[in-house]
């Protein structure tokens, strides 16, 4: 597949898409494992820019479509390495432990919950950071493939 064939281009959009959509039918949890895109982030990334420049030229990128193009690209953020995802969900499951955990404060810092969170604490705030930085660097690319002249929405008839 070439992502920059716009035909070629809009079936790797498609595949992730579906994979996106599933993740959310599914209230999978974000971030998501690299290996669960159908295609590395480069090519996606690629293709969507063909398929924006293409659809734009012709007059076909509404709005709409627009705005929901822009999320997924930004989306593309919450796909890390699959080890980075593994240490952010440890944590979730940490935290969550600890939230469950019926007793007081001080007695909760004995737990093997409370160690993997102080332990990972630093890292997993770097993490998010890092993604929230690249989400808002994946919005400026987006944004820039094309200018802000989108067709409107259709209302229907």
């Amino acid at each position: 597949m070439d992502p920059d064939i716009p035909i070629e281009a809009q079936d790797i959009v498609r595949a992730y898409m579906t994979v996106l959509e599933h993740q959310y039918r599914t209230n999978e949890s974000f971030p998501v494992p690299l290996s669960t895109l159908p295609y590395p982030k480069p090519i996606i990334k690629r293709s969507m820019k063909t398929m924006v420049v293409s659809l734009s030229a012709t007059g076909q990128l509404t709005s709409e479509l627009r705005d929901g193009l822009e999320i997924a690209y930004a989306t593309l953020a919450d796909y890390l390495d699959d080890e980075l995802v593994q240490v952010m969900r440890e944590y979730s499951a940490a935290m969550s432990e600890l939230d469950s955990d019926g007793r007081i404060g001080r007695e909760k810092t004995s737990t093997a919950a409370w160690g993997r969170i102080s332990a990972t604490s630093s890292l997993v705030a770097r993490i998010a950071q890092a993604s929230a930085e690249e989400a808002d660097t994946l919005r400026a690319e987006f944004q820039s493939f094309q200018p802000q002249t989108a067709a409107p929405a259709s209302t229907g008839p």
